[in-house]
């Protein structure tokens, strides 16, 4: 699939309300683009099951002495449902490692592909043939790895854009001015 035609395909996924697709979130780059943006609550009137990876949230959850980390945490236990979680036991220890010593975000990147791609995790997701949206920072970095045949690579930038397309966002273009693209979330302050 080609960088432009994940975009036009999240847009279809969110016109077509009876397509039921899904957002994944494999990383916290986007959550953190979203956040700077003022576009955090965009997750929530997708009409698609959007999921937060474990790490991801714990990720926000263990920076409660910063703005960013203390609005994100609020926001995905508020949400949560419609935001699910999906647990990453294999990863304990790279979590661990994050309340530690701070985000390590090509780690959880490339941990949460193999999570993804291998046939123990999540094997519901994986039976059911429906169209899964993996929303990273930085798609271009993401291509060599292995997902499943519904599985589109998405990003910040797509999911605006299909948003304005889709009628849930006035002014993608006015929004991306404001987000950080592509970028890793190193500062907390």
């Amino acid at each position: 699939m080609t960088l432009e035609s994940s975009q036009v395909a999240l847009a279809r996924a969110l016109l077509d309300r009876e397509q039921s697709a899904r957002l994944i979130v494999l990383e916290a780059t986007p959550v953190h683009s979203l956040w700077i943006a003022g576009q955090l609550p965009l997750l929530t009137p997708l009409g698609m099951e959007v999921y937060v990876l474990e790490v991801v949230r714990d990720l926000f959850a263990a920076h409660q002495n910063c703005r960013k980390g203390v609005e994100v945490a609020r926001f995905l236990a508020e949400n949560s449902p419609p935001i699910h979680y999906l647990p990453t036991d294999p990863w304990r220890q790279v979590s661990a490692t994050v309340r530690a010593q701070g985000p390590a975000p090509r780690d959880l990147a490339l941990g949460a592909a193999d999570f993804l791609s291998s046939d123990t995790a999540c094997p519901e997701m994986r039976r059911d043939g429906r169209q899964s949206f993996l929303l990273v920072g930085d798609k271009r970095q993401w291509f060599s790895r292995n997902f499943g045949s519904t599985d589109i690579l998405t990003d910040t930038r797509d999911l605006l854009l299909a948003a304005e397309e889709a009628s849930l966002l006035e002014d993608a273009c006015a929004v991306l001015q404001n987000v950080n693209l592509p970028g890793e979330v190193l500062d907390w302050r």
